[in-house]
């Protein structure tokens, strides 16, 4: 079970990766449009509040993965695990499907016990 755990860590690694590749991606192609409807003049700053929503979304969840990815490495905190792997759960379909296998596998006696409980 010990294995399982660090595959389902690795697996967040690369969602989170994926995460900043498609955020940053979306950020270049806003400011690329702005760019061109605006031309090289000052863009408003009702014009970036899409790109800093989005921006900090990526961020938020980038975040939430990286601690969920700490603790599931040093096999500690299982309820805030429990907890973050929820909230990941709103991130269809990947975070979806991550989500509930880690719900599922942290639930499971073997690794209550690798978790100290």
């Amino acid at each position: 079970m010990q294995k399982l755990v660090r595959v389902v860590a690795v697996l967040y690694i690369v969602y989170a990766v994926l995460i900043v590749f498609i955020v940053g991606s979306r950020i270049a192609n806003i400011v690329r449009v702005i760019s061109e409807v605006q031309g090289l003049g000052e863009t408003p700053l009702s014009a970036l509040i899409p790109l800093i929503t989005l921006g900090f979304i990526g961020l938020a969840l980038f975040v939430v993965i990286c601690i969920l990815v700490f603790f599931l490495f040093k096999q500690t905190n299982r309820v805030l695990c429990l907890v973050l792997s929820a909230v990941l759960l709103i991130g269809f379909p990947v975070g979806t499907v991550l989500g509930i296998f880690t719900l599922i596998l942290l639930t499971r006696a073997p690794v209550k016990e690798q978790f100290g409980g």
